[in-house]
């Protein structure tokens, strides 16, 4: 009796697997010398007068990455 219980519900098709996660591991010395350049040009760039210090936090902002727009109805 078991056995026609698993029979009926265990469907017998091919098992699917998942793609094996990809593993990313992230140079922390080079991340941090990009992040040291990017403060460098900021400072700069502040200095020189090509952007203001609304510009800049703009630009660096928490949610600068995020492309969002609203429109009203």
């Amino acid at each position: 009796m078991l056995r026609a219980l698993a029979t009926l519900t265990l469907p017998h098709y091919p098992l699917i697997m998942p793609p094996k996660p990809r593993v990313v591991v992230l140079d922390q010395k080079a991340h941090a010398a990009a992040k040291q350049a990017a403060r460098d040009k900021d400072s700069r760039d502040l200095e020189a007068g090509l952007v203001t210090n609304e510009e800049l936090a703009r630009r660096n902002g928490i949610f600068s990455g995020l492309k969002v727009s609203f429109t009203m109805k």
